[in-house]
């Protein structure tokens, strides 16, 4: 696009670590940016502008603790927010999330999972999305090595709960 300006952007991003039988870390940033390029729909065609100052900011948590029996235990939780100068939300601005995975392993060459999604509601959708409901999904997965080779089987969406996999308004 000939017209547009580079977006441009003052990044501060902070992250502590603590390491040991319960691993934690804590993420948190804030990104000032100028000449955002933005996607618009026009009719039923998109194209792309600069759409002047934004802010996008967030706070990231994560803990990773073995428990008993071999299994470990990872939680993770993110919030972030976006808006432009003038108060309107940005798109691809992820709703707030939790994930939990219990983890144990198989013998030496491989292991088994399950994984708790959850994200929630996205009342603030950005101006090529739409409102999404919130939703909760559970994953089983098991890994084997062979060697140089893995296999891994995964089992998907066992709630079997129907939910957006992206709030753009298509």
């Amino acid at each position: 696009w000939p017209d547009l300006e580079p977006e441009r952007s003052l990044q501060y991003d902070l992250a502590l670590r603590r390491a040991g039988r319960l691993r934690t870390a804590f993420y948190a940033y804030r990104y000032r940016l100028t000449d955002l390029v933005e996607r618009y729909r026009l009719g039923s065609d998109y194209f792309f502008r600069n759409r002047g100052r934004a802010v996008v900011r967030g706070l990231e948590l994560e803990a990773q603790g073995d428990l008993i029996w071999g299994l470990s235990l990872e939680v993770g939780a993110q919030a972030a927010q976006g808006e432009a100068e003038d108060g309107s939300p940005l798109a691809d601005v992820p709703p707030e999330g939790l994930t939990l995975t219990l983890r144990r392993p198989l013998g030496s060459r491989g292991d088994a999972s399950l994984r708790g999604l959850w994200r929630a509601r996205d009342a603030d959708p950005g101006p090529t999305e739409k409102e999404t409901p919130g939703y909760a999904s559970l994953d089983l997965s098991g890994r084997w090595r062979f060697g140089r080779l893995e296999a891994r089987l995964l089992l998907s969406n066992l709630l079997d709960q129907d939910y957006l996999q992206t709030p753009d308004e298509l």
